[in-house]
């Protein structure tokens, strides 16, 4: 059993969600009411490279599905859209939205410091209105009768590196938390039936992602986790993934004709797929993480299994 003394002190962690959902929005409605001038994609410029891009004016009367030029602007004029309403909501207090086009190369160095808004392919664009329906959360609140009028996209909103909250004698420091509270309040939850665009998500259309890491340094630097410490969460990964694949919904679970069956594998899958061992890692011990879990000793271990 290790003793208190061997015991490390917290990480200092940090915390990233992106959350995947379908955005609605009826262009033709856009482009003919006053009161939506501020959304027609000619007025939803962003900032790129200190540039600022807006799209040229679209008409969907004029939209030819057999040009490519006339379906990415279709897209980006969604992604855009959305980013304004989101913006709008907001309010100039929160913290920057960004736009990307595309995803950011892995060795850009301010990639984690904003939020983002992009487009993402793994959202399936329902292809009736039967199907949105089936797959929106707002189910019978979006009018789907004029199916054909909805330009649907698929989009993701990424967050900025966020504080993990923390427990100490003070009570319970939310952090992160909330700033990710403020932003998702910024999207509406709510389907108006008088406005020509909603936001919806759910088991079948989108995903919550996750991720975890350290906080940079004093310089900014990114700090990498341990070897050691990436051993024992893999570990507890493999021995666990029943227990853990349990608390996720049926469509994260990888079963085949799901949304996440390309994307959510068994970690045991990819083990086998890998011939790959790395002599160069630390040794690392099944028996001794089991005890450091459970936080029992060998004796007491052997006592009980006999």
């Amino acid at each position: 059993m290790s003793e208190a003394g061997d015991v490390p002190s917290p990480l200092k962690l940090t915390f990233a969600v992106e959350i995947e959902h379908l955005f609605g929005i009826k262009q033709n409605e856009v482009a003919v009411k006053p009161e939506y001038a501020w959304l027609r994609p000619e007025n939803c410029a962003v900032e790129t490279d200190g540039v600022l891009m807006s799209l040229p004016e679209w008409y969907p009367e004029s939209y030819n599905p057999d040009d490519k030029q006339h379906r990415t602007e279709l897209y980006l004029a969604g992604l855009r859209q959305a980013a304004k309403i989101v913006r709008t909501n907001a309010g100039q207090d929160a913290p920057m939205l960004e736009v990307r086009l595309y995803s950011d190369p892995e060795d850009v160095s301010d990639q984690y410091l904003n939020w983002k808004l992009t487009l993402e392919d793994a959202v399936p664009v329902p292809t009736s209105a039967e199907e949105l329906t089936e797959h929106s959360r707002f189910q019978q609140q979006i009018r789907v009768t004029d199916f054909n009028d909805w330009q649907l996209t698929g989009l993701e909103l990424i967050s900025r590196a966020l504080k993990v909250p923390e427990l100490d004698a003070d009570g319970l420091h939310s952090n992160g938390l909330q700033e990710l509270h403020d932003h998702l309040n910024a999207i509406p939850k709510h389907c108006n039936l008088e406005a020509p665009y909603f936001f919806t998500t759910g088991p079948e259309l989108g995903s919550v992602h996750v991720h975890v890491g350290v906080q940079p340094s004093a310089e900014c630097e990114q700090e990498d986790l341990s070897t050691e410490f990436l051993q024992h969460l893999a570990f507890i990964c493999m021995v666990f993934e029943d227990t853990i694949t349990l608390l996720h919904h049926p469509e994260r679970q990888g079963y085949q004709g799901t949304k996440a069956f390309k994307y959510a594998k068994s970690n045991r899958t990819a083990i086998k797929a890998s011939e790959h061992s790395c002599t160069i890692a630390p040794l690392f011990s099944c028996e001794e993480a089991f005890l450091k879990i459970f936080e029992v000793d060998v004796i007491r271990l052997v006592g009980l299994l006999q």
